[in-house]
């Protein structure tokens, strides 16, 4: 189903949960043919994305390894996409372009993960440390005396817990799945988010059959504050253009216990309670929660360059009392930000005395 936007939910029908495949799939194939007979254009391009719905026998791919292939064979399923490709460009000769099928796969994204930005422009985060030596160099940071406390708190590294700068290209590592044995054309993709304005850069790749690939997907935000990334607005060949949500976590339905329909309290074997029968049964499917990249986003920073140093290596030896003075010339390249903070380490035994 198909809202007024345009943009199509994830959950998965639960009339697909029920029945015989093999039963649904020769019905649809019937379908199929008498569409063609007739000829019904719109008929043969729902009744073939019902039956590569019915023909998986997992929901997701397992991100190590591929299990579960379809229930037809790869002929088959060749045969179904030519078929949704003819009869697609048989609407447009007629003129009814708005005439496409409905993609096949909810679960295209199965993740999205930020990628580290080069060496010369990775933002640097200070340690309190660092900074309390310049705030307040005569007070003395307390440390713990010991080396390992099982008491101490370590806070995880979380890869969504990372910083952007404003005006900077930034990259995705965006992992799709294809869980049939034909490759999928893909005309137009881009990551969409919200929270703050990011200029999407709009992709085109081809989806190899039966696997799970990482492509290579830039943005880059305009705006300062939180950005989450909730997935990818995708323009299939041959498919209405529509948004996919991120499913990183594996997911599978579960199975659909059918129960006999209850006596009446009566105890007649004969009857049936008429509230009861006329009540359809209520069957609740948990759908999978899809996932949300969060982003921070910094205001514009700048970028230094060292221009000029009257050091003829980049490091110092120095003995017992020697004092020794050089001189560095920086250059901000950066046309929008200024620099307010120089914080000099050195990497030496002795950085705590030099500090």
């Amino acid at each position: 189903d198909r809202d007024v936007t345009g943009v199509q939910t994830c959950a998965l029908p639960i009339s697909r949960m029920f029945g015989d495949p093999t039963l649904k799939m020769e019905i649809l194939r019937y379908c199929i043919n008498l569409c063609e007979a007739l000829p019904d254009l719109q008929g043969i391009l729902a009744f073939a994305v019902q039956l590569l719905h019915a023909a998986r026998n997992v929901v997701m791919l397992p991100p190590t390894h591929l299990s579960g292939p379809p229930s037809m064979s790869q002929e088959e399923q060749t045969r179904l996409f030519n078929t949704i490709k003819r009869t697609v460009g048989a609407a447009t000769r007629l003129g009814q372009n708005h005439l496409l099928a409905e993609y096949w796969d909810d679960f295209l994204i199965r993740g999205i993960e930020p990628l580290d930005p080069q060496e010369r422009s990775r933002l640097i985060m200070h340690s309190p440390q660092d900074l309390a030596a310049v705030t307040t160099p005569s007070t003395a940071i307390k440390k713990d005396p010991f080396i390992y406390s099982s008491f101490a708190k370590t806070k995880a590294k979380s890869r969504t817990n990372v910083v952007l700068t404003t005006g900077e290209m930034v990259y995705f590592a965006v992992i799709l799945q294809n869980p049939f044995e034909f490759d999928v054309e893909i005309d137009r993709i881009s990551l969409i988010s919200e929270g703050c304005q990011f200029a999407a850069s709009d992709h085109s790749i081809v989806l190899g059959h039966y696997c799970s690939q990482k492509f290579i997907m830039s943005g880059k935000p305009t705006v300062h504050g939180t950005m989450r990334i909730t997935g990818c607005r995708a323009r299939i060949r041959y498919c209405h253009e529509r948004t996919f949500h991120i499913f990183s976590k594996q997911w599978h339905p579960e199975p659909i216990i059918k129960l006999k329909p209850q006596r009446s309290t009566t105890g007649s074997p004969g009857s049936r309670d008429p509230e009861q029968a006329d009540k359809p049964a209520s069957v609740s499917v948990k759908d999978p929660e899809p996932d949300i990249l969060s982003l921070t986003v910094l205001h514009a920073q700048p970028m230094l360059s060292v221009t000029t140093s009257t050091l003829l290596q980049p490091a110092v030896m120095l003995l017992e009392g020697e004092s020794k003075s050089f001189q560095i010339i920086l250059h901000n390249t950066s046309t929008t930000a200024s620099a307010d903070l120089l914080l000099f380490t050195f990497q030496d035994s002795a950085t705590t005395q030099l500090q």
